[in-house]
This record gives C-alpha cells, structure tokens and sequence, in this order.
C-alpha cells in the first residue's frame, strides 16, 4: 500500500493540469458546456470566462510545477 502512495504522489499533479486544460477549453469555447443549448454556453463564457481562463492558466501551471517538483 506504501507504493501505492508513492506513485500518488508522483503524479498527482495531473489532476490540476487536465482540470486546467478542460477549463480553458470551455472558456474559449472549443468544448462546449451544453451542446444543446449554445446560447447558455455564449452566456456562461460572457459571465465566468475571463474568470475561468485566469483561473485555468493558474491550475495548469501549478499541476505542472506539482508534475516537476514531485
């Protein structure tokens, strides 16, 4: 089980880096938040999208740092 961990710990920043990747996805609307409807989606992008996009950028560096530093 202590193995188990270890390789946990080397790679656990992955999680903030594909979170942060997914994130500015959807802010600069290559992925779209609901195919469906793509007027809510133009709304969301218009409301939380700089937000996102400074927010994503952060994620993805810190899981890059947390990839590094591992």
């Amino acid at each position: 089980m202590h193995r188990f961990f270890q390789l946990f710990d080397k790679w656990n920043g992955l999680v903030p880096l594909i979170g942060g990747v997914y994130a500015l996805l959807l802010a600069y609307r290559i992925v779209p938040l609901k195919p469906g409807n793509p007027t809510y989606s133009a709304e969301w992008v218009k409301k939380f999208g700089p937000a996102v996009k400074i927010l994503g950028g952060m994620a993805i560096v810190g899981g890059i740092l947390a990839l590094v530093f591992a």
